[in-house]
Formats: C-alpha cells, structure tokens, sequence
C-alpha cells in the first residue's frame, strides 16, 4: 500500500508493546529485510523524547528507483486514552505537514493499534487546524461525524473528543512557540532591538496569549482546596492547588483519617524518554519540583502524588522552583524525603 499509494510519511501513534500487550507488529527492520517483492532499508533513526523519528528505503523487484520514507512514531499516547498535553502533539502535526510540503507525494499514512481512536483524533486535529485557520472557525462535531462515515468509531472515547478541543485551543491561539536552538541567539538579540526601540509586540502578544489560555485552566477542580477546613491553609483564595497536581500527605490524617491538606502542587521539569522504541512504558517524568504557596511542611513528611507514581528529585527541586514563577521550594534541610515519597 506504501508503494501503491506513494505515502512517503508513515505517523505511528502506538507502541509495539502496551501494557504487556502486542498493539502493533514491527514492519521495520533494524537494518535491511527482504519482505516479498520489497527490500526495506532503515538508514538513520533520530530519538528525541516520546518520538522517534526514522527513514527507511524501499526497494521493489524490478523498479530502479528506490523511495524514502519517513516514519515518526510518537510514544506518549496511551491507548484509550490522550497525551497529557498537547503541545508536543501540536508541534508533530506541525512538522508532518511541513515535510509534506517539502516533498509532496502520496497521503500521509497514521496509525495506531485499532486504527480508530488515536488515530481518528490525529487526523481530526490535522483537519480541524487547518479548518480554523483558513475559515476562522472549527466544527468538530461534523469532522468527526464524517470521519466515522469513512470509518466507524473513529474518535474513540469521550476523553478524545474532548481533548479535540483542547488542542485547538492551543493551537489556534497559541500557535507554534517552539524555537530552534540554533535560532535562540538572534531572537534575544531581536527583542532586545524592539524593547530599546519601545516596540515590545512580539513579547506582549505571546504573553497575553499566555494569559488568556492560563485562565482557562483555572476551571480545573480544586474541591480539597475549596473545602471549609482547608481553606484557612490558603495563603491567598485566588492560588488553588488542582486536586490532579497536588500531593497527599501520607504522615498528617484529619480526624476522619483522610490525608491530610497542603496548598502545594507537582510540577514536571524533565521528562525521561523510554530506553527503546516500544512505547512499552509511556515513561512519565523523572523529575519532579515540588512547589509551595510559603507553607512550612513538617520534617519528615511523607507524600504521594495521585494517579500513577513517578519518581520525586528534590535538588531539582531546589533548583528549578525559582525558574518556575516564583514559588518557593521547601527549605534546604526539609528537602530529602523517603523512597515512599513519589511525584508524577
């Protein structure tokens, strides 16, 4: 079908292996096979974190010209379910749709396991951005609906559907923020230029567009924050930890026995990739910071993050919080906390 079509962009949205169970089998090899009447070749493989990127040729029987492929296989997307943000998926959209530019051919082939869920949302994503910007305005309902006419059950779950909008979210009013390193230098030096010459647009834009999509996410829910006992620990009613970033104190119970409350939230500050390209993990963060609204925690304290444990750092910790808005760390001599400790 590859070379039926003439597809020369493969996007793999599914491990090999997820949750001990075989989602997809390797078509590739890990230098050269014959397959029939085809030769695949993997000449270069690129691994940056959740994606690997590789080129394959491909030889036919009897054709002279072989043909390039390039295949990005995105590992943080866990079946049934969606990234836990969008940005990285946004910028993958972003760079499938430049290659096909560079290089126009055949469709663009995506995958996963089943073929429906993350797949069907990948394709919507593509769909409804470049619905948005050329129309002003997105309907996600019926590219959804026509993509199920095509095939059924595209758009998996309700979680999908929802972070259809998410994404779109980010991506049409945030855009593509990334920068290359190699274009770092002369940004600084251009928005130092417009700050001397009083022309700070480019900075003032991007922020305000920081703000506006940071109030949107003050909707998530804060229900221990918000409870009656909790409250007087709030230093300022307005700074909410959400009840998926913060930690249980696993040391200090109320007299109900349920763990105890501290206005303070789990914030990732680097992400480990998996050791190969299986996907078999779906590795969350390796790091993790710690961040309090000025509340002392008590020596020896003891905590868990909910949902499924990572690893904590607290010298990142020490180092990172600053950077990150200007929260505060917990002091130096509380820092080290007990194997049980884990942040996500």
């Amino acid at each position: 079908m590859v070379w039926q079509e003439k597809t020369s962009v493969i996007v793999m949205l599914t491990g090999l292996v997820e949750q001990n169970k075989i989602k997809c089998e390797q078509y590739w090899p890990e230098q050269e096979q014959v397959y029939g009447d085809f030769t695949v070749t993997l000449n270069n493989t690129w691994t940056t974190t959740g994606l690997v990127k590789r080129i394959f040729c491909l030889q036919k029987a009897g054709c002279a010209l072989p043909r390039a492929v390039e295949q990005f296989h995105y590992l943080l997307w866990p079946d049934h379910g969606v990234p836990r943000n969008a940005s990285q998926l946004l910028c993958l959209v972003e760079v499938v749709n430049k290659r096909v530019l560079e290089a126009p051919a055949g469709p663009v082939l995506v995958h996963c396991s089943a073929g429906i869920g993350r797949t069907g949302t990948f394709i919507a994503l593509d769909f409804l951005l470049k619905m948005g910007k050329a129309e002003g305005k997105v309907d996600v309902f019926h590219c959804v609906q026509q993509l199920r006419e095509q095939r059924v059950g595209m758009v998996q779950t309700k979680e999908q559907y929802s972070f259809l909008y998410e994404a779109l979210l980010e991506g049409l009013l945030c855009g593509n923020t990334a920068v290359p390193v190699e274009s770092i230098t002369p940004l600084v030096h251009s928005l130092r230029e417009d700050e001397t010459t009083g022309h700070r647009r480019v900075l003032e834009k991007e922020f305000k567009a920081l703000q506006r999509f940071s109030e949107l996410f003050q909707l998530l829910p804060c229900r221990e924050a918000e409870n009656p006992r909790n409250q007087p620990k709030n230093r300022k009613p307005g700074i909410l930890p959400a009840d998926s970033c913060r930690p249980i104190l696993m040391s200090s119970v109320n007299a109900d026995g349920s763990p105890a409350y501290i206005n303070a939230v789990f914030a990732s500050v680097r992400l480990r990739p998996p050791p190969d390209g299986s996907g078999s993990g779906q590795r969350g963060p390796s790091c993790a910071a710690l961040l309090t609204a000025r509340q002392s925690i008590p020596p020896g304290l003891r905590c868990r993050s909910p949902g499924a444990p990572g690893s904590g750092c607290w010298p990142c910790c020490q180092e990172m919080a600053p950077a990150i808005g200007g929260a505060l760390p917990v002091p130096a001599a509380q820092q080290r906390v007990p194997d049980t400790a884990r942040g996500s």
